[in-house]
């Protein structure tokens, strides 16, 4: 697995500040007719929509859901499961980043359940591991300067101090990316050994405060410091948490450079500590514990992560096998199917849209996911339906979407909406049109961001220009660029120019429709410019990954070849050794045969020769007309008196003899004696031993037939030859 070269590659040449990361996040081309609507269209539901579902919006609540034989972890649920955008007050937890604070509402820590858990810890290394879970999972997240103070507090062995200075470290990183203002650093965290000493304040400021920029700074630095001493302390899961709120960190301030190099360190790690893992499975032999298995759900979240850094630099291929990767390592249907949406979003980016449709549809039949995320899924379809040309059963979709979104969610249910109108206007549907447009002149009116406002007034405008209402279109369109920054370089800013050129010509102000022309191509072209420079970044480091590929494919070949060889040789070695242990083998088995049937020809013989004689002398016996009395019982024990004449035959089991009788219907018997003894006993003219198992009633065969002789009552005894002919002479 190529996973540290290829992202190693995706760092140089490929990361073109702040402007052109905007362009990523609202990308516009191609305005034209109906080609001009649709991609209005798709750039603005992949704006507000698409790239808005990939990455750690996506992975934030249920990077580590609860599941059985886990630690308790966070399981809220966010919003639509579309992916909140944040803050620069937003709260972020370690146990699952880019879950976002909710605007008034405050969670106070719950002291008294932390108590109760730590007074149940066995030692100081599961104290620390319970507070790990109540700062970042459980209610004290919410606050992490509370519970900054409350760890300092503790006392802990030298065993658990490493874990102790890394939650530390990954508060203050909490701490600091939650200010607004400052970041006030208590005296405490100055002391000997602590994370915090490392890191002097900028000249000039007072002790023990932070701000502006050195806020973000402090976040990355504790971050840092947290992720190096989880490692330090094999804490790999903890690790792997803290570099994914790294990354968002530094996905934040748009450093998206940093941001992939941290998910690459990351990957790199969980990688190895699985194959460690599994070579220490591998073994079949106790030892000391140094990996872990690494949580699913958080491989999902790094390649997740990494999807969205690819999307947003447009490198769309390489963002659908990441998200690919992340929905294989998905430890529920929900996030399965959210990282199938984005590698969705991905793949209508690169027109495989017929290919996304096929990916995310199983996730509509699923009931566990949410109404709204049934949303979102509609919408990806949609676009999938515009890309496919099929515009009729794209607004099918939408209005779908619409359906299923919560009243609350304003916001995207204008984007929504906006996109429904557009698509409504193309195939001519002027009334539905204008119900929309009803609905959306007041949100244009409120104050929400351009991004937003965005897809809500190209719409207007467009919809007052097919309605012959100039006028409002002109003046809704004077009302978007004052709300956009000052800077010429925006990419929301040419659509708007390209209408207000429409606009002017219909008003018959051909001066100013070709000065808003002049700034619409001033701007495609600034918006083209950087595109390129994208495509042409994407391009090299694909090249570069072909060419890394093809080597890789050369040394596989190479060492094919050079172990094809290795193997005959091995072969020729094993044919050889199996050879002489096949015929070494034969001859020990021949010779142990031959042993053995030498050894039961003797005891034959033996065997012949003892029923040899005792036939004679129950000739004898007769010839001396001795007679046994059928009415005298032999005592075989205490408690065991039988006629003879009643046994059919006795058989040797192991230290038992089984006493079969005459009679089929009387119950058989099983004493604890010998054969021997029971031969000793027997009357020797009526009994006799044919088998070293065996002794029969001579008076109870009824036909000797081969080598077997069948009882009156039915069973048969196996004999040898030799004792089948005394018998028969007899």
């Amino acid at each position: 697995m190529y996973v540290k070269s290829l992202f190693s590659l995706l760092g140089g040449g490929f990361w073109f500040g702040f402007g052109l990361m905007v362009f990523a996040l609202f990308p516009t081309h191609g305005f034209s007719g109906e080609g001009r609507a649709n991609d209005v269209r798709a750039n603005d539901v992949r704006a507000n929509e698409g790239l808005a579902t990939v990455g750690f919006g996506l992975m934030g609540d249920r990077m580590v859901q609860e599941r059985p034989g886990m630690p308790e972890r966070r399981t809220q649920r966010t919003a639509g499961m579309q992916g909140t955008q944040r803050t620069p007050g937003s709260q972020v937890a370690s146990g699952s980043p880019g879950s976002p604070r909710v605007p008034g509402q405050t969670m106070e820590p719950d002291w008294d359940r932390l108590e109760a858990l730590l007074q149940g810890a066995d030692s100081d290394l599961d104290r620390m591991n319970t507070f790990y879970d109540f700062s970042f999972s459980g209610s004290g997240r919410a606050q992490p300067g509370q519970v900054l103070s409350r760890l300092q507090e503790m006392e802990v062995t030298p065993d658990a101090q490493p874990l102790k200075q890394a939650i530390m470290a990954g508060l203050m990183a909490r701490e600091a990316a939650g200010s607004n203002t400052s970041l006030a650093m208590p005296s405490e965290r100055r002391s000997s050994g602590d994370v915090g000493n490392e890191r002097p304040n900028p000249p000039g400021r007072p002790s023990g405060m932070l701000s502006g920029r050195d806020l973000s700074e402090s976040s990355l630095y504790y971050a840092s410091k947290a992720a190096e001493l989880y490692l330090g302390a094999n804490e790999v899961d903890k690790y792997l948490r803290e570099q994914i709120f790294l990354s968002l960190q530094h996905r934040r301030t748009r450093s998206f450079m940093e941001a992939e190099a941290v998910i690459a360190d990351a990957l790199e790690i969980a990688e190895a500590t699985r194959i460690a893992e599994a070579t220490k499975i591998a073994g079949g032999k106790e030892m000391e514990q140094t990996s872990v298995n690494i949580d699913s759900g958080l491989l999902a979240a790094l390649y997740s992560n990494a999807g969205s850094i690819y999307a947003l630099t447009l490198a769309h291929d390489l963002a659908e096998a990441m998200f690919s990767e992340a929905a294989v390592y998905s430890t529920s249907p929900e996030m399965e199917c959210m990282n199938k949406n984005s590698a969705a979003n991905a793949l209508n980016q690169v027109k495989r849209a017929s290919e996304a449709a096929e990916r995310i549809a199983p996730c509509l039949e699923l009931e566990v996911l949410t109404a709204d995320f049934r949303s979102t899924l509609y919408m990806t379809l949609s676009n999938s339906m515009l890309a496919m040309g099929d515009t009729l059963q794209a607004i099918t979709y939408v209005e779908n979407a619409i359906q299923l979104m919560p009243g609350e969610a304003m916001e995207r249910r204008a984007g929504r909406m906006s996109h429904l109108g557009q698509l409504l206007l193309d195939v001519g549907e002027r009334d539905r049109a204008g119900a929309i447009a009803e609905e959306l002149q007041q949100i244009s009116a409120a104050n929400f961001r351009p991004s937003v406002l965005f897809p809500v007034d190209t719409f207007l405008m467009e919809y007052f220009l097919e309605t012959g209402n100039p006028e409002a279109a002109l003046q809704l369109s004077d009302r978007y660029l004052a709300r956009l920054p000052a800077a010429t370089e925006h990419p929301l800013v040419g659509p708007v120019h390209e209408l207000r050129s429409a606009i002017y010509s219909r008003l018959g102000e051909s001066e100013k429709a070709l000065e808003s022309s002049n700034l619409h191509i001033q701007q495609m072209k600034w918006v083209g410019q950087q595109q390129d420079r994208m495509e042409e970044a994407n391009a090299s480091v694909r090249l570069q990954l072909r060419k890394i590929q093809a080597d890789a494919d050369r040394s596989a070949l190479q060492e094919r070849s050079a172990n094809r060889r290795a193997l005959l040789f091995l072969l020729l070695v094993l044919v050889v050794g199996v050879m002489s242990i096949v015929l070494l083998q034969r001859y020990r088995t021949s010779k142990m045969q031959a042993q053995s049937f030498s050894e039961k020809l003797s005891e034959a013989e033996e065997e012949t020769e003892r029923l040899r004689k005792l036939i004679k002398m129950r000739q004898q016996n007769r010839g001396e007309g001795a007679a046994f009395d059928d009415t005298q019982r032999i005592r075989f024990s205490k408690n065991l008196q039988i006629s003879p004449a009643s046994i059919s035959h006795l058989e040797s089991q192991g230290n038992y003899v089984r006493i079969v009788p005459v009679e089929s219907g009387k119950p058989e018997l099983q004493e604890r004696m010998t054969l021997k003894y029971c031969e000793e006993l027997l009357p020797a003219d009526l009994f006799t031993r044919v088998h070293r198992s065996f002794i029969v009633n001579m008076t109870q065969i009824d036909r000797v037939d081969g080598e077997l002789i069948y009882m009156k009552n039915g069973d048969d005894i196996r004999i040898s030859r030799t004792v089948k002919n005394e018998l028969l002479e007899l």
